[in-house]
């Protein structure tokens, strides 16, 4: 078929001179030429070599088999069909404004095949020898702006160019097909002979912003944007994906991100914020038993060799600030019946402070640990959990076993035939240390290891309480354990008496002390039987009896057998049978 090249002027309406290529069919050489033309027409003809000139001169110089006229429009495109004749290329014409092509091709269906393309582009490449640094681009769009450094602006109060701009106008009533303005698909290798691929990517985004370039709009990547309006129809069946990672790899790959942000920013502003990832809808209505999830993760992970699973990793690095929260759920504007900030299903292990600056409610805590006793070397072992569970293995021997359990209750277990030793603390079911460091010169007027205070709301109306025990000690026996010394409350000094003044027991309310037992003080902790009330034992202190004169005697309300020394008479006396009589 014979093939023939158009070669437009520099404006339109022709005129004026300027060099002009032409080209030989034949030899494939291009000739320069300069003349005055409207159109300049290359055609190979039997010489094979045509100069530039005018079309109608062109026309004037073809051999009898060229036609002598085109059915052609002013400034449009002409092609030579293949029935040899010359005519003008339907809807393409050259834009008097740019210079550059406009295409206005009306398209009348009329029951044609699916499938055609308006501007077709088909390339069949076949290599001749090894190729591996070629490199095509399609449809190639370059643009120079300013190249002669003119300094003038160039459409800045609007949009300087867009590369690549799709609009369809669809206003009337016919029904359509779906709109794909952009698709991408590709089909590589053959299935059975191995090939390479070095990668492929769907959409590329680069750009360089030099220095003392002012950006005053917006700066955006990827936006979707649609306006539906109510008065459209959407079919319960269709869904939307803006963005969708749906890929299928069957073969094992390294690191697959399918969402990534990992911008460089120097500076935020004041007041301003960064947003990895803003999810902020409006929607008016969920009908029936349609929900909400801002953010959903699950999926099938099948099987873990020594890898574990994260479903939100939260771990910034921050030189300083003030205040940092690593995550934040405020459901103060969520009216319902049923509101929670958070739910979980599962063990939650907190290797922090938990702070609660609200009312905490706990329908069903399980939060239980047991770990064995082990020799500390001197150091307590601590145990945290609301419920710990100490254990002694079976024929276990373990020194230095104290043991402080920091929970609401601790459940001890002594294996059979097992031997415990401690040396300071013992095996305690609750401690609560408190570490207390002064520095010089500081100065506090009460430090309590533990207070057990009961308030009586004085906003009460009335009741009665039959009895109010700040601190109470229950052993619950079991009929099989031995204890061989139980103490209700024990107060000892294994590293010294820090203080100037120690008292085992104090209590400055001048009210009763009542004891049903016997009262035992001295070296020896055993009475002498059951008898003995009050009982002094040991040979380096004696009984001291209350020292009053015979006035504050008599002031007395005095009862058959109680006892003082007069420091009136100096002498024992004893209020017997209604009266006081001295002993000696």
């Amino acid at each position: 078929m014979a093939s023939t090249f158009i070669k437009l002027p520099p404006e339109a309406g022709g005129g004026g001179g300027g060099a002009v290529d032409s080209f030989n069919a034949r030899t494939g050489n291009v000739v320069s030429q300069a003349g005055d033309y409207s159109a300049t027409l290359i055609t190979n003809s039997p010489s094979g070599n045509i100069g530039a000139t005018t079309v109608q001169g062109a026309i004037n110089e073809l051999d009898s088999e060229k036609q002598a006229t085109i059915t052609a429009s002013n400034n449009q495109y002409i092609y030579q069909n293949n029935s040899g004749v010359i005519e003008g290329v339907p809807g393409l014409f050259r834009d008097l404004t740019t210079g550059g092509m406009n295409l206005n091709l009306p398209i009348e269906p009329n029951n044609g095949s699916a499938g055609i393309g308006i501007n077709t582009t088909q390339v069949d490449f076949e290599p001749l020898v090894n190729s591996p640094n070629e490199s095509y681009n399609f449809h190639n769009n370059q643009v120079n702006v300013d190249p002669n450094n003119s300094g003038l602006q160039i459409g800045t109060a609007a949009r300087l160019i867009t590369f690549i701009n799709n609009s369809l106008n669809h206003v009337n009533t016919s029904d359509i097909g779906e709109i794909a303005f952009i698709q991408n698909y590709f089909n590589v290798g053959n299935g059975t002979d191995p090939i390479s691929i070095r990668g492929f990517a769907y959409s590329y985004g680069f750009g360089d912003i030099n220095p003392n370039v002012t950006i005053n709009g917006p700066i955006q990547g990827y936006g979707f944007q649609p306006v539906i309006d109510s008065g459209a129809i959407i079919d319960a069946s269709v869904y939307a994906n803006p963005f969708y990672d749906f890929a299928t790899v069957n073969e094992p790959i390294g690191f697959y991100t399918s969402f990534s942000a990992s911008p460089t920013l120097s500076e935020i502003n004041n007041n301003a914020n960064y947003t990895g990832l803003n999810l902020n809808p409006t929607v008016t209505t969920f009908t029936g038993n349609a929900s909400f999830t801002g953010i959903g993760i699950a999926g099938n992970l099948g099987t873990f060799g020594t890898g574990s699973v994260t479903g939100i990793n939260i771990s910034p690095t921050v030189t300083s600030v003030t205040n940092a929260t690593g995550l934040t759920i405020n459901m103060s504007n969520v009216t319902g019946t049923n509101v929670k900030a958070m739910e979980i299903t599962g063990d939650v292990s907190i290797n922090g402070a938990l702070s609660f600056t609200g009312a905490l409610s706990i329908g069903e805590l399980t939060a239980y640990h047991s770990e064995n006793i082990v020799d500390g070397g001197g150091t307590p072992t601590s145990l945290h959990s609301l419920i710990s569970a100490p254990i002694v293995p079976d024929n276990a021997t373990i020194a230095n076993a104290d043991t402080i359990g920091v929970n609401t209750a601790s459940l001890m277990q002594f294996g059979s035939n097992s031997t415990v030793t401690t040396n300071l603390v013992g095996i305690a079911a609750l401690g609560l240390p408190a570490v207390v460091m002064t520095e010089t010169g500081s100065s506090v007027d009460l430090v309590t290891g533990a207070t057990f205070a009961i308030s009586l709301d004085m906003t009460s109306t009335g009741g009665t309480i039959d009895q109010v025990s700040l601190c109470r000690s229950v052993a619950v026996p079991n009929g099989i354990t031995t204890v061989t010394n139980l103490i209700g409350y024990e107060f000892t000094l294994p590293f010294g008496d820090p203080g100037t003044n120690t008292w085992a027991f104090y209590s400055d309310v001048d009210v009763p002390s009542y004891y049903a037992g016997s009262i035992l003080v001295g070296p020896n902790d055993t009475p002498t039987n059951n008898s003995v009330g009050i009982e002094l034992s040991g040979t380096t202190k004696a009984l001291l009896l209350t020292r009053v004169t015979t006035t504050e005697r008599n002031a007395l309300t005095a009862v058959n057998g109680m006892l003082i020394y007069n420091t009136t008479n100096h002498k024992l006396e004893v209020y017997a049978n209604g009266a006081w009589d001295p002993l000696h």
